[in-house]
């Protein structure tokens, strides 16, 4: 009977298993290394911006935005994340600029340009850059410009590219140079 109550007293001081499971994942990643990732992203989205502006690139906010985009936590999820943003920013501007040379504010142009380039990463396999490639249709095909289509779509594909460089360029440095410290 002491045993029997003794279990009872300690199921129901022992916290709900979603809890411990929850608390087990936030206490996964220790507090010293829960920084490095937001740090490292916030030092490379900087670093591309003050290059940016340096190099006078139009737009240069979508460099950031990519920069932001792309970074992981490791250098190989970067890497798999910047081609799919390439890819995907390659297809949108490519469509999208198609779209706005035909489009002439023919909703059913912008559609079938957007079904074209969600269907050719589909069948690419790729996946993840499906979103980024309907996404540049739509800032190429949508957004008011002050020149023509191509200088768009080749203005975004640049930014986006550049910011991808840059990303890939501070991950790889810093964890490297974070390897030979250790």
């Amino acid at each position: 009977m002491a045993e029997e109550q003794r279990k009872q007293s300690d199921a129901s001081t022992r916290e709900p298993a979603w809890l411990a499971e929850v608390r087990g994942e936030w206490n996964a990643e220790p507090l010293a290394r829960s920084w490095q990732h937001p740090l490292l992203t916030a030092v490379a989205v900087v670093v591309c911006l003050m290059l940016a502006r340096a190099l006078h690139l139009k737009e240069g906010y979508w460099s950031a935005i990519s920069t932001i985009v792309v970074m992981q936590p490791g250098v190989k999820l970067t890497l798999g994340a910047s081609r799919d943003r390439f890819l995907g920013t390659a297809v949108g501007a490519l469509m999208g600029w198609l779209a706005a040379v035909i489009w002439h504010g023919n909703v059913v142009v912008f559609g079938l340009a957007v079904a074209v380039s969600l269907t050719v990463c589909s069948v690419l396999g790729l996946k993840n850059a499906i979103q980024l490639a309907g996404a540049t249709i739509c800032v190429v095909a949508l957004v008011p410009a002050a020149g023509p289509a191509w200088r768009m779509a080749l203005d975004r594909f640049v930014a986006v590219s550049f910011g991808i460089v840059i990303a890939v360029a501070v991950s790889v440095l810093v964890h490297h140079c974070l390897k030979l410290c250790k």
